[in-house]
């Protein structure tokens, strides 16, 4: 049996159970957008290492002149060596049916399928029994336009080709999807590409577990190249991916981390609101509170009383919002899972992150409610006797109203909504900050869209061709450019030779962090065309290249973040190809979304096997007419591809600008709809604490309505009141959003450049704006709905009875 102060807090709560609803969905909400994004946190945390460990991972990789079991099976000998396996990858492109080509990069395994290093797992169809068959990555099907049973044409350099049957699918986790790169991932044994290849050229080693840190496995890895070299093997190159991590991992757990830091932001935002509510509660039973502390109640059980009812409102939310977060949690692994191409063994979340989001999401209203609770119960006797539910202290601005009126900008109702906005103005400046909160996040995530597509089209302005052929060998300059400007649709060719460039450790052996996919991690050196109309990148430090400079180097963007404190006057002894070479920094372009690049004259990438005079990569701009049309520009492809192999020029492949803009675009599309998740979810609690708030104040305004109802005012007046009011807290909220957008804006174009290796600028801009100035009407609208609809039901005997909570 309840004690009469229980039953009284009992039926206060159900007098006030809209408001207190809307209190409890508010709370709900954002604990359940926190336990989402917690959840999503460790699950994809766990997952991405999971995937990327499954397949055992190379330590380091080495490029040879010729690798095979034998010498696998001496350095699997070597100290710090767990395994190490032969295994090779070839370079080609794929024949599409509607007659364009895709790059395509095809792993060579001696035993597919059985394989101990790099493994991936088959996830249909059959391994390959024959010499004429392969399995592509699950994420290549779409990009090779193909489906298990189809054969495909397997175009390489010097016209080669082969034409096998796609006869399964494998899970590759260590690799990017292939839709993402724009690269078809193949894998065949050996004697499938034996005619393109005979040799395996690479070493696939690990370390034992006990070596985890990078510069232990650098040491691990020289020392096995110097004993190839003691066995007569020459060692080109070291790759290192980085230990342990999938090649996203850092990006998006960064990413992953800013979104819960947006959801906790949130849940503080519900908990204030929440306790803006229980303060108008607690206005409105002044006079209870007056009459409990006259008959003896004393100021901390009347605390504890109403702490309690918050505390289990809290304790409802947080019962509906553990569950909801964790189903959306599941769904948001799912969708990232897809994106990123991972297998996801189980959504298990661990208690301590349903258990975490229980606490916080209780904890926060309570700590929030306390202080209204408090001053609500310290408030002696005659204080309480003398209220009736408004501040005590309040601004109502009657002239200016008045003035509004007369020159007929506000109707007399819409005037009075005005002042009775600011006469509550603690509870308005929670309203704006709830609006500037959400509306904030909404420019900051507008803005974001808008800044990536702005430098992928920065990028393609940037790069003023549309095709760029890579040769497989070098060759003459010149020729290669006569043969492909004399194809039709051809604007202008210039030659571009380029090679992989890393830094002399000293023992002349070229160290590389780059993935499998010889992506991630890698940095190019390309001799530039002094006069070049090919290129738009903007100079920030220092001097462009001057004519027949060979030692001088002008970094672009992304090289600048791969060789972080490389500033202009600087040196670096560098390795291209395996050649020594120091060189000199003497500019900074600024190259948006492009690769890691270091640009110098021809004369500074010529080497003992290299002349200035030749080339392994031009670049091509094609006429207007032909660039429009995606057919026609495959269709030069293959042609200038024919052309070339004609004349014994062998072709590695071609990219498109369609190619290169596609991989930009597709970057960025799980922060965009994680980013849009945190939005909706603010905007839901801000417009469920703003309809509350509202409510609570039509409930302070009792006999002020009675009062206008009895001097003639219409339902419809009473209905215009409300909504002024609730219209003037997201006018000014979303008047608030845009100061408040700037340093969102600003943190989150700092985090995404980063983890992006791009500089990205999130600027202002017009359109989020007023598009968040329609949210904030419409959502205005929306809150005002209820109280107002309420307040015009009140018969005139009703209002003038006092407060009234029902």
């Amino acid at each position: 049996m309840l004690s009469a102060p229980w039953r009284k807090v009992m039926s206060d709560a159900r007098a006030a159970r809209g408001r207190l609803v809307l209190m409890g969905l508010a709370l709900a909400v954002s604990g359940a957008a926190l336990t989402t994004m917690l959840s999503t946190y460790v699950v994809l945390g766990r997952e991405l290492g999971r995937n990327y460990l499954s397949t055992n991972p190379a330590s380091a990789q080495l490029l040879l002149d010729r690798s095979d079991a034998e010498l696998a099976r001496a350095i699997a000998r070597f100290p710090g060596v767990a395994d190490a396996e032969p295994a090779s990858a070839v370079w080609g492109r794929v024949a599409l049916p509607n007659g364009g080509v895709r790059p395509a990069l095809f792993f060579v395994i001696p035993h597919l399928g059985r394989s101990r290093i790099n493994t991936v797992r088959l996830q249909s169809g059959d391994w390959p029994a024959s010499d004429d068959q392969l399995v592509l990555e699950r994420s290549a099907l779409e990009v090779a336009q193909a489906s298990i049973g189809d054969s495909l044409t397997l175009e390489f350099p010097n016209k080669q080709s082969a034409r096998l049957k796609v006869v399964g699918t494998v899970h590759d986790p260590s690799l990017a999807p292939a839709w993402q790169e724009q690269v078809v991932y193949g894998y065949v044994t050996p004697a499938a590409l034996a005619r393109v290849d005979p040799d395996l050229h690479i070493l696939k080693v690990t370390v034992v577990p006990a070596i985890r840190e990078a510069h232990a496995i650098e040491t691990v890895a020289h020392g096995v190249a110097q004993r190839i070299a003691e066995l007569g093997r020459k060692v080109r190159e070291i790759r290192i991916p980085p230990p342990r991590m999938h090649p996203h991992q850092s990006q998006v757990m960064t990413l992953l981390a800013m979104l819960l830091g947006f959801s906790a932001c949130g849940l503080l935002l519900g908990a204030v609101l929440g306790a803006a509510i229980v303060g108008g509660f607690m206005g409105s039973q002044a006079h209870d509170i007056a009459v409990m502390k006259a008959i003896g109640a004393r100021s901390v059980q009347i605390a504890v009383l109403y702490l309690v009812l918050v505390g289990g409102i809290a304790l409802l939310a947080a019962v509906a919002a553990v569950p909801l977060g964790l189903l959306a949690a599941a769904g948001w692994v799912g969708a990232s899972a897809r994106l990123l191409n991972l297998d996801i063994a189980g959504v298990r979340i661990p208690w301590f992150v349903a258990a975490a989001s229980a606490a916080v999401a209780i904890w926060a209203p309570i700590t929030a409610a306390g202080l209204p609770v408090w001053l609500g119960s310290c408030r002696t006797v005659r204080e309480a006797m003398s209220e009736w539910g408004l501040a005590r202290t309040s601004w109502t601005p009657d002239s200016s109203t008045r003035a509004l009126v007369r020159v007929r900008l506000l109707s007399t109702a819409a005037a009075l909504g005005v002042r009775n906005a600011f006469r509550r103005r603690a509870r308005l400046l929670l309203a704006v900050a709830a609006f500037a909160s959400a509306g904030a996040m909404f420019i900051a995530s507008a803005e974001l869209r808008i800044a990536w597509s702005d430098n992928v089209a920065a990028s393609a302005a940037t790069r003023r061709y549309d095709l760029e052929i890579r040769l497989q060998n070098a060759a003459s300059a010149d020729a290669v450019r006569h043969i492909v400007e004399t194809l039709p649709g051809v604007r202008t060719v210039e030659s571009w030779p380029v090679a992989d460039v890393a830094i002399d450790a000293g023992d002349h052996i070229a160290v590389s962090h780059s993935y499998p996919d010889e992506g991630h991690g890698r940095i190019t050196i390309r001799a530039v065309p002094l006069e070049t109309r090919l290129l738009g990148a903007q100079l920030m430090a220092g001097r462009w290249l001057r004519q027949n400079e060979e030692d001088a180097v002008v970094l672009n963007s992304a090289a600048q973040v791969a060789l972080p404190g490389v500033k202009v006057g600087d040196s670096l002894d560098l390795l291209i190809r395996h050649e020594p070479r120091l060189v000199h920094v003497v500019g900074i372009a600024r190259e948006i979304l492009a690769p890691a690049t270091l640009y110098t004259t021809a004369e500074g990438l010529a080497g003992r096997d290299f002349s200035a005079a030749s080339t392994n990569a031009v670049r091509v701009a094609l006429k207007p007419g032909t660039a429009a049309d995606a057919a026609a520009v495959d269709a030069v492809a293959n042609a200038a591809t024919d052309a070339l192999e004609s004349a014994g020029i062998g072709v590695r492949g071609i990219v498109s600008e369609k190619l290169i803009r596609a991989a930009q675009s597709g970057h960025i599309r799980i922060l965009i709809s994680a980013l849009g998740f945190v939005v909706a979810i603010t905007t839901l609690v801000g417009v469920l604490g703003h309809a509350s708030m509202l409510s609570t104040g039509v409930v302070e305004r009792t006999r002020e309505f009675g009062i206008l109802r009895v001097v003639g005012a219409g339902a419809g007046d009473i209905r215009r009141v409300v909504l002024s009011e609730a219209m003037i807290g997201g006018l000014l909220g979303a008047a608030a959003a845009i100061p408040l957008s700037l340093p969102i804006s600003q943190t989150i174009g700092r985090i995404v450049g980063r983890v992006s290796g791009q500089p990205l600028v999130l600027e202002l801009a017009a359109i989020p704006v007023l598009a968040w100035l329609s949210v904030c009407v419409a959502a205005s609208a929306l809150g005002a709905l209820y109280p107002s609809l309420r307040a015009a039901r009140w018969s005139v005997r009703a209002t003038l009875a006092g407060p009234s909570l029902t």
